[in-house]
């Protein structure tokens, strides 16, 4: 949000702005200016700066740092969406207090499971372990155990530790950096499921028959002990029947036979149409300085899968545990799609020859049979991505609609207190649960709250989102900048009228081609066929076609990369692409790479300029 602020003794520039000593202005939080000052020479120079208004009723700014510098860019965006990574002091000791909570009485009084085989499945950097799974053989199947770390149990309510929690909504992951929900001395101690150390859970224990269905579930607190930690890596080559490490080789049959039970989860709730948007997610390598040295897409493992199909289950076990009873509760709900953008959305799969069924009875099975069709297709990505933009967000609320996406009548978050308000408010209520009920008070309290915590959540959980998403942006330009010249095989994802956008293979990051840098003729969009076509050639540049371009700028505060069509790379040679010759002038903070004459020269390719 823009603020007023008078700033006093000291010359700045903003855009057009220009204020001296005391004039007000608005800046947005998180603004690149310039100072002016006084270099060696005693010439006025300008040092461009991030600031960030700290205190606006005062006046006081704080000076970030330089931009360009990643640490700082980070920050910006921290500071752009108001994250904190500090507590407040009270909070902290608060956090510290909880481990006298811990108590022999306490174990005794839980269900003892510390003679069950659990183990944690986690990235391989992960500090806060919040979830453990153990899988048994019965007689009438399986027998899944998901153990939860008891985050309630230390986290009071109305505490300042629980407004702190409440007030942030949710732990946010950005590329390197981690801003929790909750501080250190419990997400990544007290209430971490650590190898070989008693901890006390939040446990959901279902049984299955041999098919994979769900028999009888129940929800109990306990006193756990993990038996392993293992990375997504290790199961995973414990599921391919390789184990790569001891942890492995240790849990290989019990990781083999959880992956058993998840397959078959797995297959019936895909069969009730659950649906699965598989779209690449990027991942973001960083150095000690915070700079990126490699950009890439996050491989999805079986290993993931079998993780994710488990919580799912126990959330799901949890929410009918508190809405059969018709216990006031806070659900995760997903809606049915809005007609009208289905529709939209329906025209445009139309263009690529796809035939979209709109109706006032969709149902995810629809939605997925479409998807399926799709595999394999140029467009897939592009259409399932815009598919999923079709759909309402999922949020919180205490009107149980069900879950739209997975399919699911009955659906809540109850698998990662540590990091997830919503979740933690969830463990409580089962904790108040007395003969079925909760007391009278409590029930009288929720009615009047539980909208407005869903509100929030849902709020503090778009705001996560949006800082992750543009942090990823300023890193993928952050490492492009510094790859000025460099040369990548893509895809074309999307297209404008002011040229294309291309997804490059590898490091799953996009930059534009500009339609006035294609010089063999001029270029206009086609809509409804999502394609720039050439006047006198007829040559079109077509969504899901194969390029290979060059970085040729990039402005990393814009978060804007501009390639250059190098060529095209399909089988018709006619659609092959000479290089544009036009040079552009570097703008700003924009970083610029080689003129396009003396890469031509270099290739000994030519060119003509309309």
């Amino acid at each position: 949000m823009d603020v007023a602020v008078a700033l006093n003794d000291i010359h700045k520039t903003f855009g057009t702005h220009r204020a001296v000593d005391g004039l007000s202005f608005e800046i947005p939080r998180g603004t690149v200016f310039g100072l002016l000052g006084r270099n060696g020479a005693g010439k006025t120079t300008t040092i461009r700066m991030i600031m960030d208004i700290i205190r606006p009723d005062s006046g006081s700014i704080e000076i970030l740092g330089r931009p360009g510098d990643p640490r700082v860019d980070l920050l910006a965006i921290m500071r752009t969406f108001d994250l904190t990574e500090d507590f407040p002091r009270e909070a902290e000791r608060q956090a510290r207090a909880t481990r006298k909570l811990f108590t022999e009485e306490e174990i005794a009084r839980r269900e003892d499971m510390r003679g069950q085989c659990v183990y944690t499945i986690d990235p391989a950097d992960a500090q806060d372990h919040d979830d453990a799974v153990a899988v048994e053989k019965t007689a009438s199947g399986y027998r899944l155990s998901v153990h939860i770390a008891d985050v309630s149990f230390f986290v009071r309510d109305e505490t300042l530790l629980d407004r702190e929690a409440f007030a942030r909504g949710t732990s946010v992951y950005l590329p390197g950096k981690v801003i929790p929900m909750l501080p250190e001395a419990i997400s990544n101690d007290l209430c971490s499921l650590r190898e070989g150390e008693d901890r006390l859970a939040h446990s959901v224990i279902i049984d299955y028959d041999e098919s994979g269905k769900a028999l009888d579930w129940r929800v109990c607190e306990t006193v756990i002990r993990s038996r392993a930690k293992l990375s997504y890596e290790e199961a995973q080559s414990a599921i391919e029947g390789d184990p790569s490490t001891e942890s492995a080789k240790k849990m290989f049959a019990e990781v083999r036979l959880a992956y058993e039970l998840a397959k078959k989860i797995s297959v019936r709730r895909f069969s009730a149409g659950s649906l699965d948007f598989d779209l690449p997610e990027p991942r973001i390598d960083l150095d000690e300085s915070g700079e990126v040295v490699a950009l890439s897409s996050r491989v999805r493992l079986e290993s993931h899968r079998l993780v994710e199909e488990f919580m799912l289950e126990a959330n799901k076990a949890v929410a009918l545990t508190l809405s059969r009873p018709g216990l006031p509760a806070l659900y995760r709900v997903h809606d049915k799609p809005d007609l009208e953008k289905l529709e939209s959305f329906a025209l445009l799969a139309a263009g690529f020859g796809h035939t979209f069924a709109v109706s006032d009875t969709i149902s995810p099975r629809m939605v997925q049979r479409f998807l399926e069709q799709l595999k394999g297709t140029p467009e897939e990505d592009y259409l399932s991505e815009l598919a999923l933009r079709s759909m309402k967000k999922a949020v919180y609320q205490p009107e149980n609609i069900g879950h739209f996406g997975l399919a699911f009548k009955h659906y809540t978050h109850f698998t990662s207190p540590i990091r997830r308000y919503p979740d933690l408010l969830i463990h409580r209520l089962l904790r108040s649960i007395k003969n079925g009920r909760y007391p009278h008070a409590l029930s009288k309290k929720l009615n009047g709250t539980l909208p407005q915590i869903g509100i929030h959540c849902s709020e503090t959980e778009r705001n996560a989102e949006k800082a992750e998403r543009e942090a990823v942006k300023m890193l993928q330009a952050s490492f492009l900048a510094r790859h000025i010249g460099a040369e990548y095989d893509g895809i074309i994802s999307g297209v404008i009228a002011r040229g294309f956008f291309v997804r490059l293979d590898r490091i799953n990051s996009e930059g534009l081609v500009r339609i006035s840098s294609i010089d063999d003729d001029f270029y206009h969009v086609i809509q409804e066929r999502h394609c720039l076509k050439g006047r006198r050639s007829g040559r079109e540049f077509r969504l899901g076609d194969r390029v290979r371009v060059m970085v040729e700028q990039v402005d990393v505060q814009r978060r804007e990369v501009d390639l250059l069509l190098i060529d095209t790379l399909e089988d018709d040679s006619k659609r092959r692409q000479k290089p544009a010759k036009r040079q552009t002038k570097a703008k700003g903070a924009h970083k610029k790479g080689p003129s396009r004459k003396k890469y031509q020269k270099a290739r000994r390719k030519g060119g003509r300029r309309r």
